[in-house]
C-alpha cells in the first residue's frame, strides 16, 4: 500500500466474510509453516472460518473492522470485549484481539495501526482499559507493528507433541 492509497476502517457485514476467510486462508497456512502441530490446518477451515466469521459479527461483545480500500478489502481484525481472569485485576475489561489479518504483509505497518487506532474508542467505550493482541513468534510483520505502537510481551506458548 501506498500512503496516498485511501483506507477506509469501518464495522465488518456479512458481504464481508468471503474475503475474510481468504486473507485468514493465507495467515494459517503461514501459521502452519511456523509451527505445524499446533497451527495444522484442519479439514473444511474454510467452511468452519465462514461460519465463525458470520457468529462473531452478529454478537454485541465482539467488533470485526475491517480495512479496506478501492481495489477491496486490505485487513482485518476481531475483538473481544472479555473480563480478566478473577485472580487479576487490570482495572477493566480487556479488549482481546485474536484473528488479525492483512492482505499484504508489508502492510502490518499501515493497514494494521490504522485497524488498531479504530478498535481502541471502541474498546474504551466497552469499559477496556487494555488491549491484548495474539501475535505468533515468528510473524515478524505483526510483532514489528506491535513494538512499534509500544506493546509489550506479556506471555509465549511454547509447543511440543507429546511422546
Amino acid at each position: 500500500m501506498s500512503s496516498k492509497t485511501r483506507i477506509d476502517i469501518r464495522r465488518a457485514t456479512s458481504s464481508d466474510v468471503a474475503d475474510l476467510v481468504r486473507i485468514s486462508a493465507k495467515f494459517r497456512s503461514e501459521l502452519a509453516g511456523f509451527q505445524p502441530q499446533f497451527w495444522r490446518v484442519a479439514e473444511g477451515a474454510d467452511e468452519k472460518q465462514h461460519g465463525f466469521f458470520e457468529f462473531v459479527i452478529s454478537q454485541d461483545k465482539m467488533v470485526v473492522l475491517v480495512a479496506e480500500s478501492e481495489t477491496g478489502i486490505q485487513g482485518f481484525l476481531m475483538a473481544a470485549f472479555v473480563p480478566a481472569p478473577p485472580v487479576y485485576d487490570p482495572g477493566g475489561l480487556t479488549c482481546l484481539v485474536d484473528d488479525f489479518g492483512v492482505k499484504n504483509t508489508e502492510d502490518w505497518i499501515e493497514i494494521g495501526e490504522q485497524l488498531l487506532n479504530y478498535l481502541s474508542p471502541l474498546a474504551k467505550e466497552k469499559g477496556c482499559n487494555q488491549m491484548v493482541i495474539i501475535c505468533p513468534q515468528l510473524h515478524l510483520g505483526k510483532r514489528s507493528l506491535l513494538s512499534s505502537l509500544e506493546f509489550s510481551v506479556a506471555s509465549e506458548w511454547w509447543v511440543r507433541g507429546l511422546p
